[in-house]
């Protein structure tokens, strides 16, 4: 079973609004007929397939056409009218068949008008996905949905390489379109080897805090080519040139690579460490978090200067990161040192595993932080179990930066919320929600909460004998 993590919508009615003047002002007359006739049907039903699902932000998220910037062309000789969409939150999907990129919903979507041979107008929301071979070629290759503006699907389509063209099982029999017969799809063509696709994906909203899961079919497709066309003789195969650029505004997949001043040996590094109780000696951790987007919960976001948490380099997407400060206090001298967990070898959603190592965090930045006061018992307790796990595995989704910090934690009996965040293809614990459960936490007497201070190591033991 193949996979697609996205997001879509689409639509119309073809009925005619009383009195529509079906003159040259083509963007004036399809307005017209979307605000009298399209956008007054009733909305589509929340999807719910499995737990944790909510809604589907491709059929419930508000978006509406962009007037200013429709433009006609011809498909098939019949004149059309395109008119982009615009999402009122704008949000990033990935599907598999489109390589190591993240797409801008607000590229991949826009409304077709076109009038049937009776003169009446008809609109359907086009949504274009494309696969890696369309971002080599820019040939558009890759699935389009045809929906209904309340999101019934009227067809779906797959184009390959060389403008070969498949047509989805039909999964949505009762689209406007669909009910009165125009979807024009043949009735006895042969099917030999069927492929389906499913669609699913995560949208965290900020404002609520809430993660929002959901799936739906995105159909099959057949070895044998089907036909498509609409009630204006507009054939499937036209519909490929009608698709833009939908690779507008993408972005490369959240990446973590591995850190920039790897710990040789944990031990070596830990050892200036003194378990001695009392007489003047004072042990704390600090847990700092450099969260994607400062103050929410988002799991990812974009940075703009290419460079920030965990990823670096030419990455857009920033990931943030979570690390550990251990401190020890003595009559005559303060051992700082930082350490946070990386991957050896960059991980994606899609490739989330890799050796893990640790990495002196002392030059990292963070928005927020919290510093505990505890014993030698529990200040060493934490430090054998970052000694015993040195070389652990790295996963994105079930041990990364933030589950490492936890993990350490929770040996030296200090418990942390576990909040599980959201992204393409994955999920687990992640700095935007550790920094907001920090902001929130009821602070003890032996704690303290903080923004960015510098944070460098100190205390060299090397020449103790």
């Amino acid at each position: 079973m193949a996979a697609i993590i996205l997001s879509i919508l689409t639509g119309c009615k073809k009925e005619e609004p009383t009195g529509l003047n079906h003159g040259d002002h083509f963007v004036e007359n399809a307005k017209i007929f979307f605000n009298q006739i399209v956008s007054s049907g009733a909305k589509s039903i929340s999807v719910n397939e499995g737990s944790g699902n909510k809604v589907n932000p491709r059929k419930n998220s508000s978006r509406k056409p962009i007037w200013e910037q429709a433009r006609t062309l011809n498909l098939n000789g019949i004149p059309c009218l395109l008119v982009p969409v615009k999402f009122d939150r704008p949000f990033y999907i990935h599907t598999f068949i489109g390589g190591n990129r993240l797409f801008d919903i607000n590229s991949l979507t826009q409304l077709l008008f076109y009038k049937d041979k009776a003169d009446n107008y008809h609109c359907q929301w086009l949504n274009y996905f494309p696969d890696s071979n369309f971002l080599k070629t820019k040939e558009f290759t890759g699935i389009l949905f045809i929906d209904d503006w309340q999101g019934n699907s009227i067809c779906k389509l797959k184009f390959e390489a060389g403008g070969k063209m498949l047509i989805a099982r039909n999964d949505n029999l009762n689209s406007s379109e669909n009910k009165n017969g125009t979807n024009g799809l043949e009735k006895n063509t042969l099917t030999v080897i069927q492929t389906c696709y499913t669609i699913e994906g995560y949208n965290t909203s900020p404002a609520t805090d809430e993660t929002y899961y959901w799936s739906e079919s995105a159909g099959c497709d057949y070895t044998y080519i089907e036909s498509y066309s609409n009630s204006a003789n507009i054939t499937g195969g036209s519909y490929g040139g009608a698709g833009g650029n939908p690779a507008a505004g993408s972005v490369t997949m959240p990446t973590i690579y591995g850190g920039n001043n790897i710990i040789g040996n944990v031990n070596d590094y830990n050892k200036c460490f003194t378990n001695t109780p009392g007489n003047g000696y004072a042990y704390s951790i600090t847990v700092c978090v450099d969260q994607p987007v400062p103050g929410t919960r988002e799991a990812w976001g974009l940075s703009q200067s290419g460079a920030a948490g965990s990823s670096f380099g030419s990455n857009p997407v920033n990931v943030g990161h979570c690390f550990l400060i251990f401190t020890e206090k003595t009559p005559s001298s303060t051992i700082i040192r930082n350490i946070g967990l990386y991957p050896k070898t960059s991980v994606t959603p899609i490739s989330p595993s890799a050796p893990g190592q640790y990495n002196n965090d002392d030059l990292h930045g963070y928005n927020i932080s919290l510093t505990m006061t505890i014993d030698n018992g529990t200040f060493f307790n934490m430090l054998n179990y970052v000694s015993q796990n040195e070389g652990q595995l790295y996963d994105l989704n079930t041990n990364n930066c933030t589950s490492f910090v936890l993990h350490t934690l929770y040996s030296g009996n200090i418990y942390f919320p576990s909040t599980i965040g959201h992204w393409p293809d994955g999920s687990g614990n992640d700095p935007g929600d550790l920094g907001e459960d920090i902001r929130s936490m009821a602070l003890t007497e032996n704690m303290s909460r903080n923004t960015y201070k510098n944070h460098p190591n100190s205390g060299n033991c090397y020449l103790i004998q």
